[in-house]
């Protein structure tokens, strides 16, 4: 359920950030109930962010043409980029 929710929430906002993903996250919940629900979610050792990362980062580069600056937030992600 927690990757139904973040994937509408990042399609409706456009955005990665929580708060905006949670904003749309339905229910009667308040906005730091919200939070709440998806941040175990994206704590959990199984949830690897860089396997989603890598794939789109890898296609984009390979259909730039000369130099490309890449800039990935990667503060919340616990595991090294190789």
């Amino acid at each position: 359920m927690a990757t139904i929710l973040l994937s509408i929430g990042i399609y409706q906002r456009r955005s990665v950030h929580l708060s905006h993903i949670a904003a749309h996250i339905p229910g009667r919940a308040t906005l730091p109930s919200r939070i709440r629900r998806l941040s175990p979610f994206l704590s959990h050792p199984a949830v690897r962010v860089w396997d989603g990362y890598r794939p789109i980062a890898r296609s984009l580069l390979e259909a730039t043409a000369g130099e490309t600056r890449l800039i990935a937030d990667g503060t919340q992600v616990a595991q090294p980029i190789n």
